[in-house]
Formats: structure tokens, C-alpha cells, sequence
């Protein structure tokens, strides 16, 4: 179904639109749709994100602080604040916590973290791949952290972790 719109002119800086062509030009896009992926990005994540208190890291430090933390002490920053952080971006975005809304939202996150991902459906199974490249440690946080709200609102959930995937199989 298109989305209904319309037609708005701003005053952008020169410089700006510059950017903005040429960042379309490298994805092979139009302007028009370039400029539409950056107000869904705005609008379907970074507001809500910036309300809830999340902030940008660079992937070399969350990488090397992961790095310094035993397994047990992942599994605890998981399940107690990452978990309870999250939860409240999800509230915040969907306004209420379904299976659906906490994957739309932890989607909505990898796509603005550009981590590439797929989404598969296939007779009420649902299989997510995230293509991180951020080492097994990021893909074990993401596991311990999804683990407990899946089980929860899915019927059967399993995990494959490797070095720099994380693949989510869920049973709606």
C-alpha cells in the first residue's frame, strides 16, 4: 500500500543538499527517497531512542569493553539494564509491549545501528539474521539480552550464535 504524502519545500542549506545528492548518487537512489530514509530513521528511532537516553558509541570501544567482561558479567548487563533500557525504548516507540512491537523496535535498532539484517517469514516462523561484525561477545549480549522477553511473548524461540552473526528463529 503507498503511503499517502505531500509535497513541502524547505529552505536546506546549499552545502547540505550537496551531501545529500551525492550520498544518493553513491546508493544509487533519488534525493526524494534518500531524504524519506533519513525522516524514517529520525522518526521510527533516533527520537524515541534520544527520549529513552541512548547515545552513539563507536564500535572499536563497545567491542573492547565487551572484551574486557567475563561471560557471567555480560549475561548480568544483559538481563538487568540493557534488558530494562530496551523495554522502555519499546514503550516509547510502540506504546505498549507485544512480540511485535519489541521486534519492530529491536529492528528499527539494528537498521540505525547499519547493521545489515534479514527478516524471513515462512508458515509462522519467523527467522531474523543480524550481520554485526562486532565478535561472539556482542552476539552473546544480544542473546542474553532477547532471550528472556522471546520466551516470554513467543511460543518457541532458538538462538545460533556465531563470531559476528546472531540468528533468531521465532515461533509466532
Amino acid at each position: 500500500m503507498a503511503r499517502k504524502t505531500d509535497v513541502v519545500a524547505f529552505r536546506i542549506p546549499a552545502e547540505k543538499i550537496d551531501r545529500l545528492r551525492k550520498e544518493a548518487k553513491i546508493k544509487k537512489v533519488s534525493v526524494n527517497v534518500m531524504a524519506n530514509h533519513i525522516l524514517d530513521l529520525f522518526f521510527d528511532f533516533q527520537l524515541a531512542a534520544n527520549n529513552a537516553g541512548f547515545i552513539s558509541l563507536p564500535r572499536k570501544t563497545i567491542r573492547g569493553m565487551l572484551g574486557a567482561l567475563r561471560e557471567e558479567e555480560i549475561a548480568i548487563l544483559a538481563r538487568g539494564p540493557l534488558k530494562s533500557d530496551f523495554e522502555d525504548l519499546v514503550y516509547m516507540m510502540a506504546g505498549k509491549f507485544t512480540l511485535q512491537s519489541f521486534l519492530n523496535t529491536f529492528l528499527a535498532w539494528a537498521r540505525d545501528s547499519n547493521f545489515p539484517y534479514r527478516d524471513d517469514f515462512e508458515d509462522g516462523q519467523r527467522s531474523i539474521t543480524i550481520h554485526h561484525n562486532m565478535g561472539r561477545k556482542w552476539s552473546m549480549l544480544l542473546k542474553e539480552f532477547l532471550s528472556p522477553t522471546l520466551e516470554g511473548l513467543a511460543s518457541r524461540v532458538t538462538f545460533s550464535v556465531r563470531e559476528d552473526v546472531l540468528v533468531i528463529d521465532v515461533q509466532e
